[in-house]
């Protein structure tokens, strides 16, 4: 009888270590950080120098950003933006740490339209780059986020 749970007790150890051992790498695997730099940059210079290799950018015109003037706090802020010949897009914002709010390449259709939801932490810049034919453009569209953050008490 003892030599039985001596046995059940050292599986169990055994399991319990395994068990362990398995969740602490499957949480390293889940916490790992993007590979992609532009992902974790902080600076939209930094996003722009590691997607188009320059962040030398000229006001363009015929890029089209729809998007509210204002919004609520905490809510996602529609978006469409309209670049014909786009080779390449970035939407990024001046309102949240990291910046980057989405990147495309390998855009097949030529009118360029990209339609979608951020969230801004404040008040701040949409801001879209355009790569054509090797030259780095951008529109910019300001959103103003109103409302404030209420804490719920626990």
């Amino acid at each position: 009888m003892r030599n039985r749970r001596h046995f059940l007790a050292n599986v169990f150890r055994l399991a319990m270590t395994s068990g362990l051992v398995l969740a602490d790498g499957i949480t390293r695997v889940i916490a790992a950080v993007d590979p992609r730099p532009e992902f974790s940059s902080t600076e939209i210079d930094q996003v722009l120098s590691f997607y188009f290799g320059t962040s030398d950018a000229a006001d363009d015109a015929s890029i089209r950003i729809i998007a509210p003037l204002v919004t609520e706090q905490r809510e996602l802020v529609p978006f469409k933006i309209e670049a014909p010949g786009a080779e390449k897009i970035a939407i990024v914002t001046d309102a949240n740490p990291e910046p980057l709010i989405l990147a495309m390449d390998q855009i097949t259709d030529k009118t360029g339209v990209v339609i979608g939801r951020a969230r801004l932490q404040k008040t701040g810049l949409l801001i879209c780059y355009v790569l054509r034919n090797n030259v780095l453009t951008r529109a910019t569209r300001k959103v103003n986020v109103s409302g404030h953050w209420q804490q719920t008490r626990a």
